[in-house]
């Protein structure tokens, strides 16, 4: 998850901070690392806004990727492998695959869901 966001639930998504998957070998949880984003999927879940954030990070094979398009074509199967799984986690029909994100729109969700964390902190201070 990214600190300091969140998918406010008035603006459609589901309350909690973004997710973001970290393309490379398994991390222990909760783990604070460096990564730069790819790009999305972008999902409902039951309704909800969920988008999925791709990122990579140094020190992986995935470490020269900029875009999810360039993913595909140097890691063919494996944006495909990581879609399937979130539209199947929860069980059939939970999960709603609506398409990719590019970078600029996954950074103006980054950005918007700062900006909705922010204002829920500013309005609980009050």
């Amino acid at each position: 998850m990214i600190p300091q966001t969140v998918l406010a639930r008035e603006d459609g998504g589901d309350g909690d901070p973004l997710d973001v998957i970290v393309l490379g070998e398994a991390l222990p949880r909760g783990t604070v690392v460096r990564c730069r984003l790819i790009g999305s999927l972008r999902m409902l879940d039951s309704g909800e806004a969920d988008d999925k954030l791709l990122a990579v990070r140094a020190g992986t094979p995935f470490a020269d990727i900029q875009t999810t398009d360039e993913l595909q074509q140097k890691f063919p199967g494996a944006l495909q492998i990581v879609q399937t799984w979130f539209q199947n986690y929860k069980g059939p029909g939970e999960m709603e695959f609506l398409g990719l994100g590019d970078k600029q729109s996954t950074a103006a969700t980054v950005e918007a869901a700062f900006q909705s964390w922010k204002k829920n902190q500013n309005t609980a201070a009050e």
